[in-house]
């Protein structure tokens, strides 16, 4: 049987990456791929090396990386859709020549998806992803099957009406070890994600950093693609648009119309802005947080330190749910993370890993840490065990598996 897994991946990533890798521009479709999968960012190939064994012939599809999808344009005679920048009909092509049965559809595209359900009749079966945040789209309402690593998410999909979804957990794939070099831990905490200041996404993971870096008798290394919003510009970006904001606000007391005062040139719309502008970046963190890492470099940064702090997101308030549970345990490192009821059942609290309810407890768990690194060390060894026992894909190729099976009536 065949699948193909669509996708695309953070341009601040590919950005990243073909930087480092200036050379693979002019490269075959195959290499590229090739060192794509090799930097294991995101489910990288690793779904493809779990299906596999199974039985299942697999590709992966990334379709805003564009040095790539160019590759395989030229060598595939479809040069005249890169001229006219049409992507979606590159990976069209690409997915009417696999002829998959089955679509594994990490992307909210509806639109998409509906060209390629009407163009590539080899298609039995959909199936999306869903993360904690559930993307607004009409995507869900034209798939077969929901997957989603949040069982919110899972009980919100049900709430409204879809039949078929179902939990799956995030994985790791030990393949990524055998990729990073070995060395001595050279960093004591480290916290690597993202820091979106908007409802449903890191208000609380913030707030909870801001009160850590209070109470720490040590700096925490922050690695977040928030950077890049760290600069003068941007201050003077977010200082000018505060005192549009506010001058309009003044001039709405006078009695001046909000539609008479958005006619002003270039500064008139910020009469129709409802809330206040909010900095990119918060300033308690600014001096924290360094440039974001991905793929390798992430994993790396991982195993050269004690432990990895760990905060889910706010459309993740009631379970442990995220990539890094595993991706941290996966490399070796002690993960300190946000106690959820069901965190049990995926980790052992306090021998396989370190959980915490508040913020004392939690800057409390890891100066203790810190200061027993031999008591560290057999938490973070205890936890790789169980992450490669019972969080590898291979072991939850065998519930897609089984999910897949559903969603075709087998």
């Amino acid at each position: 049987m065949k699948i193909v897994e669509i996708t695309t991946y953070y341009q601040s990533y590919i950005d990243k990456f073909y930087k480092s890798n200036p050379e693979l521009i002019n490269e075959s479709y195959k290499k590229q791929l090739e060192r794509l999968y090799y930097d294991s960012f995101g489910w990288s190939d690793f779904w493809i090396r779990a299906m596999s064994p199974m039985g299942y012939e697999m590709q992966k599809i990334i379709l805003n990386v564009r040095p790539l999808q160019k590759a395989w344009a030229d060598e595939n005679q479809s040069g005249d859709l890169v001229d006219l920048n049409d992507w979606n009909a590159i990976g069209l092509r690409q997915i009417k020549k696999f002829k998959p049965d089955v679509i594994l559809y990490d992307h909210h595209d509806a639109t998409f998806l509906k060209a390629i359900k009407k163009d590539v009749p080899s298609v039995k079966l959909v199936i999306s992803w869903s993360g904690s945040a559930i993307y607004k789209s009409d995507v869900w309402n034209a798939v077969d099957v929901i997957l989603s690593c949040a069982p919110e998410a899972v009980e919100y999909f049900k709430a409204n009406g879809h039949k078929n979804v179902f939990h799956l957990n995030h994985g790791f794939d030990p393949i990524v070890n055998e990729r990073l070099q070995a060395g001595s831990k050279k960093i004591k905490l480290t916290f690597i994600g993202q820091l979106m200041r908007q409802k449903d996404f890191h208000i609380k993971r913030e707030y909870i950093l801001e009160e850590f870096v209070r109470k720490l008798d040590f700096d925490i290394n922050i690695f977040s693609p928030n950077e890049e919003f760290i600069s003068f510009y941007s201050d003077l970006e977010f200082f000018l648009r505060n005192c549009f904001y506010k001058s309009m606000k003044v001039l709405k007391s006078f009695g001046i119309s909000e539609k008479a005062l958005a006619l002003i040139p270039k500064i008139g719309k910020a009469a129709l802005w409802k809330e206040a502008p909010v900095a990119p970046v918060s300033p308690i963190l600014k001096k924290y947080i360094k440039p974001g890492v991905f793929g390798l470099q992430m994993y790396q940064i991982i195993k050269n330190s004690w432990a990895t702090l760990n905060i889910h997101a706010d459309s993740s308030p009631r379970f442990a749910s995220n990539m890094r549970l595993f991706e941290v345990t996966g490399v070796g490192c002690c993960l300190v993370t946000d106690w959820r009821p069901n965190i049990a059942e995926l980790f052992e609290p306090d021998y396989e890993i370190v959980t915490y309810k508040s913020i004392g407890e939690c800057v409390e768990k890891v100066q203790w840490l810190l200061n027993n690194p031999k008591e560290l060390g057999k938490i973070s060894i205890a936890g790789m065990i169980r992450c490669r026992k019972d969080h590898s894909f291979a072991e939850r190729a065998k519930l897609l598996d089984s999910y897949i099976k559903k969603g075709l009536g087998r």
